[in-house]
């Protein structure tokens, strides 16, 4: 009798400890904290908010994002599609990965054409995406993986007149960056 009741003490703390264990897991995890990201990069001033820095698995990452031109010359920028214009370019990309691996956006699909704009001396622009964390963009049949990501934020400016339609965007030859990134958990 007396080993029967050991090896129910035994199983009964055993079991006891793994349901705290479990229980009390929320508590030992980071507790979330609302992220407003302030960075200078070159002539361009970003702000950056999010409700938080840790998301769980099937949360919605919402992320609002300002750029403001601080420098003395006129911008020229792309600003994405008609159907899906972007003056902040924002992407959240997996940091372990050695390939892109980025959460999707939660929108409908986007137009392939490209729409610009400019940034007077001064002169501020946002908007605001909203990405899942549901799968990795392009395969919706893998999982987004818990860890570490970073938000990329950037304006993409180009040099001279708005290109035409038909010819491809010119780049910014030896530019000074225009973005950052800082890191966010999904767990």
């Amino acid at each position: 009798m007396k080993r029967k009741t050991k090896w129910t003490i035994a199983a009964l703390t055993v079991l006891l400890s793994a349901l705290l264990i479990t229980a009390g897991r929320e508590y030992l995890l980071p507790h979330p904290e609302p992220i407003h990201h302030v960075e200078r990069v070159g002539d361009l001033l970003y702000t950056i908010d999010l409700d938080r820095d840790v998301f769980k698995r099937g949360e919605s990452i919402r992320v609002r994002a300002a750029v403001q031109n601080l420098g003395t010359r006129t911008l020229g920028y792309t600003i994405g599609s008609s159907s899906c214009p972007s003056d902040v370019n924002i992407d959240i990309a997996y940091a372990k990965s050695s390939k892109e691996v980025g959460l999707g956006f939660e929108k409908h699909a986007c137009t392939t054409d490209l729409g610009y704009g400019s940034l007077a001396p001064g002169q501020s622009t946002g908007n605001e995406e909203v990405f899942s964390t549901e799968s990795i963009q392009g395969d919706d049949s893998l999982p987004a993986p818990a860890g570490v990501y970073h938000v990329r934020f950037d304006l993409n400016p180009f040099e001279g007149d708005f290109p035409s339609l038909s010819e491809p965007t010119p780049s910014v030859p030896d530019a000074p960056p225009t973005g950052s990134s800082f890191p966010i958990r999904i767990r």
